[in-house]
């Protein structure tokens, strides 16, 4: 059985908003089983988490690995913890300003690359869909996170490593940006509706989890002349199983095909999505004619 509504228009009506909508409160009304838990929603949920993990290991890793003597010696900074020196109260060992000022910037740019892709990212997803936006956004955060992980004497200029980590810190920051704006969307427009909110809440839960990890792992690091490059390509891990997952296995937005008018192909994903559920056709139908009322409903309201 097909969804009942023709495409959502650019000219709805409040009053055709609010048929659509109660005849789809109608079809729900009529004993239609919830979506259940199946591979592909599985799987989604792990792009949540994996995407908020990301953002928990930039979160942990830069900060500590700017202060490692390795980091420190080949950058050509003197150590953050001079042998001899107490590392607290009035008589500590401070960095000069001029240092100061660099692990600044270097700290920043990650900041104003977000800044800057949030709403770009935002604008992309609406126009190219959810899973190319994802996508891009990973790659761009795998070229920073590795551009800073090698930065430096790794890509033949010993003298760049400054230069080269506050340009890996604004492309992973850009990366990022896309991702905090569209990983939620499409994690919450492809779980089931009564997962939702425990969908998104993985990709918060992940960020901390991510911090934890990262600080046990910049234990092992800081021991290593080169640990802190090793912190800072672990960046890279989640962020290309999201993209594997994205680019390999998971489906586009049905919301983003509906929206486009593209009925059919937001009907195929839901059936993907409903796979393994009871009556897995009518309940897809139902939460085509779910969306597309919610579409109406915006598009009547201007």
């Amino acid at each position: 059985k097909s969804s009942s509504f023709a495409t959502v228009g650019p000219k709805l009506t409040s009053a055709m908003a609010k048929a659509i909508a109660n005849s789809a409160a109608t079809r729900r009304d009529e004993g239609i089983p919830k979506r259940n838990l199946n591979a592909f929603t599985a799987l989604v949920i792990a792009v949540s988490a994996f995407g908020g993990l990301l953002f928990g290991l930039d979160s942990g890793s830069t900060g500590a690995a700017v202060e490692m003597d390795g980091f420190r010696t080949q950058i050509g900074w003197p150590s953050a913890h001079p042998n001899g020196l107490p590392t607290c109260g009035s008589d500590a060992h401070h960095d000069p300003s001029s240092v100061t000022g660099k692990e600044g910037i270097i700290l920043f740019m990650f900041h104003l690359g977000a800044l800057v892709g949030a709403p770009i990212g935002g604008e992309l997803s609406d126009r190219f869909g959810r899973r190319a936006t994802i996508f891009v956004a990973c790659l761009l955060f795998i070229l920073g996170a590795l551009w800073q992980a090698l930065s430096g004497s790794a890509l033949g200029c010993g003298t760049c490593t400054y230069r080269d980590m506050v340009l890996g810190r604004l492309v992973g920051g850009l990366g990022l940006g896309f991702m905090l704006t569209t990983v939620p969307v499409y994690v919450s427009e492809l779980s089931p509706p009564q997962l939702r909110g425990a969908a998104v809440t993985c990709f918060q839960v992940a960020v901390n989890i991510g911090i934890q990890a990262c600080a046990g792992f910049n234990v092992w690091a800081a021991r290593h002349f080169n640990g802190w490059r090793y912190a800072l390509a672990l960046q890279a891990v989640p962020a290309a199983i999201v993209a594997a997952c994205i680019g390999l296995f998971l489906p586009e937005s049905p919301r983003y095909f509906a929206k486009r008018g593209e009925d059919g192909r937001a009907m195929g994903v839901l059936l993907q999505l409903c796979a393994g559920s009871e009556k897995a056709q009518e309940l897809a139908s139902c939460e085509l004619d779910d969306i597309k009322a919610e579409l109406a409903e915006l598009e009547a309201a201007g």
